[in-house]
């Protein structure tokens, strides 16, 4: 029998400890690793347009019901995201509904009926040209698919800053929110991110949503929620439309729920109300916060 070498030993029982390591942070700490050393991560930086749409009715017999699978309905939410793995950040810029834009073949209009009109490619190509940015890929999602993931998830934690009550007829929602923390079903959520009757209008809705995905961040970045994705994707298929592949869509997850808390930024497309209440972003500021976006 071959003599014990406690070198050999050693240095076994090194490379095992720095495996067991890296998997540990790998799963439960993976901020504390490099974006490079992440197994499923990105590798260089990314630009994608998240979307959320209103709700869409057919009728049929001159009777109206929402359309779960429809993704051609006006935008009610528009994020610009900027994942860099270079810097470990995650930037996310939000662009009111109602803002101005030249929406190609169609003029100016507000940006949020870009959709309708063409898509999320024309959608896509609305922002990038309000921006003078190039814009990457796409992420739509239907708003019961939004829905269905909270409460796949057990519903999402946030701090409701002031009463919100409100009969919401387009999506035949009541909104009745308390202030405090509470967490929310998917129900509530889809009231709280749509909620936009106060003095603020819609631009009080953008902060809220960014509220909102600030919470989905950070629970979605919990290491229980890796055991709901086998569910989350089969719900992504039918309430998602991308231009982006499931494998890509998971390494876009993966990256995030790595980036620190302070390395997650949000801001919002500065801007001014005209006199028939759309946002309006002058060329100046827009040149200084993609700037500002880009690092």
């Amino acid at each position: 029998m071959r003599p014990t070498s406690w070198y050999q030993v050693y240095v076994l029982s090194a490379l095992l400890g720095v495996l067991a390591g890296y998997l540990y942070a790998l799963v439960f700490s993976p901020s504390l690793l490099p974006p490079l050393f992440r197994v499923g991560g990105l590798t260089e930086p990314k630009t994608i347009l998240f979307l959320g749409t209103d709700v869409v009715y057919n009728e049929k017999s001159g009777n109206k019901r929402a359309d779960k699978t429809a993704f051609n309905g006006r935008t009610d939410t528009i994020m610009l995201a900027r994942l860099d793995p270079y810097q470990n950040s995650l930037d996310v810029l939000s662009i009111p509904r109602d803002t101005q834009a030249n929406i190609p073949g169609y003029g100016v209009q507000k940006i949020n009926a870009a959709n309708v009109l063409g898509g999320p490619e024309l959608t896509l190509r609305t922002v990038s040209s309000l921006l003078d940015l190039p814009v990457d890929n796409y992420l739509i999602l239907n708003v019961h698919g939004l829905m269905e993931m909270i409460n796949e998830l057990g519903g999402i934690t946030v701090e409701i800053p002031k009463p919100m009550h409100y009969m919401d007829w387009t999506a035949k929602l009541l909104i009745d929110l308390s202030p405090g923390f509470h967490t929310l079903t998917g129900n509530q959520a889809m009231g709280f991110v749509r909620f936009r009757h106060d003095a603020l209008g819609d631009i009080g809705r953008v902060q809220r949503q960014q509220i909102f995905i600030r919470a989905l961040i950070d629970r979605a970045t919990k290491p229980d929620a890796w055991l709901h994705i086998p569910k989350l994707i089969s719900i992504a298929q039918d309430y998602i439309d991308t231009n982006m592949s499931m494998s890509f869509i998971l390494k876009i997850a993966n990256f995030m729920r790595g980036v620190p808390k302070d390395n997650r930024h949000m801001v919002m497309l500065p801007g001014h109300f005209s006199g028939t209440g759309d946002w309006v972003a002058e060329p100046d500021d827009i040149h200084k916060i993609v700037a500002k976006f880009l690092g």
